[in-house]
């Protein structure tokens, strides 16, 4: 028994480094936010139906799989947190 362990390990060891891995490249990731309300629950009491409050809202931020075109812009990190940036002034 002790004389296969090496063997079997050595041929083990082989047969995985000649496994192909695939090469690490760059893709692209796309990010869309869906708004949505969880009408299940109330999230402001002693509100009517119209106040945007008044049930639970809820904020999807979906990341996925994309492909590049020219009209693409760069994801800010003010984008993901719905913030609004204004430029500064310089002086």
């Amino acid at each position: 028994m002790k004389n296969t362990v090496l063997p079997v390990t050595f041929l083990f060891w082989l047969i995985c480094s000649e496994i192909k891995k695939e090469k690490a490249g760059s893709y692209e990731a796309g990010f869309k936010i869906i708004q949505t309300l969880d009408k299940s629950r109330i999230y402001k009491p002693a509100t009517n139906t119209t106040d945007y409050l008044h049930y639970r809202p809820l904020d999807l931020d979906i990341w996925y799989p994309a492909v590049s075109a020219t009209t693409d812009s760069v994801l800010l990190f003010g984008d993901i947190l719905h913030i609004q940036f204004y430029p500064t002034e310089t002086q």
